[in-house]
């Protein structure tokens, strides 16, 4: 049996707690955040999120149903400019707060973080962004300097 609980019903809960229930809920593009005791708290509002370089491209390749052939699949999250031959998408140092990037286009896709030895404390960071978005594995791939690939 389904219960169905209409708006009259829900506002009278709403009421019961002290609070004044919304005619309406205007979308603002906003995530906001509310306490336990229902008021608006945007101290911890997430941070609005952006897609890392070439992020556009490899999420619309993905949702039309594309996987990279090269790497089994898996799409490589370079730290940095370096080049690489997988399907990848760039974020660089340089360019903020790892919480900042929007890997969510990556959920079930396997990833391969490549960084150099330098910008191993933000490939960590972007590591847990990758994990916590949904990517199942997240291997750690760190390429030698110049000087001790030769050596």
């Amino acid at each position: 049996m389904i219960n169905v609980v209409n708006d009259d019903v829900i506002d009278d809960m709403i009421h019961a707690v002290g609070l004044t229930p919304l005619d309406t809920i205007e979308p603002d593009g906003e995530l906001h955040l509310f306490a336990s005791n229902g008021k608006r708290d945007d101290s911890r509002r997430s941070p609005r999120r952006r897609l890392p370089a070439y992020g556009r491209a490899v999420r619309h390749n993905l949702n039309s149903g594309l996987r990279p052939v090269l790497g089994g699949g898996c799409v490589a999250v370079c730290i940095g400019w370096e080049r690489c031959p997988l399907t990848s998408v760039v974020c660089s140092p340089a360019d903020g707060d790892p919480e900042t990037w929007n890997f969510a286009f990556l959920a079930g896709v396997d990833t391969i973080a490549w960084h150099r030895a330098i910008d191993r404390g933000y490939a960590l960071a972007v590591r847990a962004r990758l994990i916590a978005a949904g990517s199942p594995i997240v291997a750690m791939l760190c390429i030698p300097e110049p000087d001790e690939a030769a050596g």
